[in-house]
């Protein structure tokens, strides 16, 4: 069971596919939550496809994370950091944005492929049937139960 296992989420249905949606504020923009979705899925050969939107990036490597690493690796190795510093001002001069990914959680086929007849979704939508919240442990479980079904 992955860390987020414990994790309540909404199951809604869009158009007859499932969808997850967050049950709790804090889990909206969780973006190690949404993502902790991507290998059950792909285990079910679906994608997730959480809600993006365009945000400033923020830098990595600051004044706090140079002196940690002086304190961690020494003086010698400080240029070393100065050129991973140099090469990520580079790139936000490039890339000043990212893409931030949010609550709820659609699902797709793998490189878009239709969903009608799906085996991976109707097995999915099967084990959820009439459920208002899952957790990602039985996500995981359902996952599990999908690739060990006899071929």
């Amino acid at each position: 069971m992955s860390k987020f296992g414990h994790e309540r989420l909404k199951v809604a249905y869009t158009e007859g596919m499932p969808e997850f949606h967050a049950t709790e504020d804090r889990q909206v923009h969780d973006e190690d939550l949404i993502w902790s979705l991507f290998n059950p899925m792909l285990a079910l050969f679906l994608l997730t496809k959480p809600v993006e939107r365009t945000v400033p990036r923020t830098p990595e490597i600051d004044d706090a994370y140079k002196a940690e690493m002086k304190s961690l690796i020494g003086e010698k190795a400080m240029p070393m950091v100065e050129f991973f510093a140099l090469s990520e001002k580079l790139d936000f001069e490039h890339n000043p944005t990212r893409q931030k990914t949010s609550f709820p959680v659609k699902l797709i086929g793998l490189d878009n492929m239709s969903l009608d007849g799906h085996a991976g979704l109707a097995f999915l939508t099967e084990c959820l049937a009439g459920r208002e919240t899952v957790t990602v442990a039985d996500i995981e479980e359902i996952a599990a139960k999908y690739k060990s079904r006899p071929k």
